[in-house]
């Protein structure tokens, strides 16, 4: 179990580890680290002088209704999410994952949405669903946040439903 990163194309992918985040982030950053459910990567497009930050998650299985442990650590995995990008200045950042919980239903993807900083890009570009399990109701536990840096890149974005791999 982990979450990683694949670029579609030909570009400067690096694994970025907390040790490179602000003191008060390193020790939370570390420890969710080592849980395989977050990473953070820099993706450097174009000519290569910017980095394009993304802050993966992958919730606990179950934060929906698996029980108010599951539903507390996802929640504050996304809060330190939202507070390294924060950290991160003026940089494009894109919080994005299997949050395994609805935006809707989080109260650290409210907090993050409300201060305008962060942007809901499935909401922005029209995909009402992003993940379509066998057997169940389509749903939103994916998701891509995006700060103004990262949401002025978007032009749209596509859910594939039925993905090869």
């Amino acid at each position: 179990m982990g979450v990683g990163a694949m670029a579609r194309a030909r570009l400067p992918l690096d694994s970025i580890l907390p040790d490179t985040y602000p003191e008060e982030l390193r020790a939370r950053g570390w420890e969710l680290h080592r849980t395989g459910r977050f990473a953070h990567f820099a993706v450097f497009p174009g000519r290569g002088y910017q980095a394009f930050h993304w802050l993966v998650l992958y919730g606990k299985s179950g934060a929906r209704h698996g029980g108010q442990e599951k539903l507390e650590w996802t929640e504050r995995a996304l809060e330190f999410a939202f507070e390294v990008g924060a950290a991160l200045g003026d940089a494009p950042v894109a919080v994005a994952g299997d949050f395994n919980l609805e935006p809707e239903e989080s109260d650290s993807v409210a907090r993050a949405l409300a201060t305008g900083a962060w942007r809901d890009l499935a909401a922005e570009h029209g995909s009402a669903a992003t993940c379509f399990a066998p057997g169940a109701a389509p749903s939103r536990i994916d998701a891509v946040f995006a700060n103004r840096a990262a949401a002025a890149a978007v032009t749209g974005i596509r859910v594939v439903e039925d993905c090869p791999w």
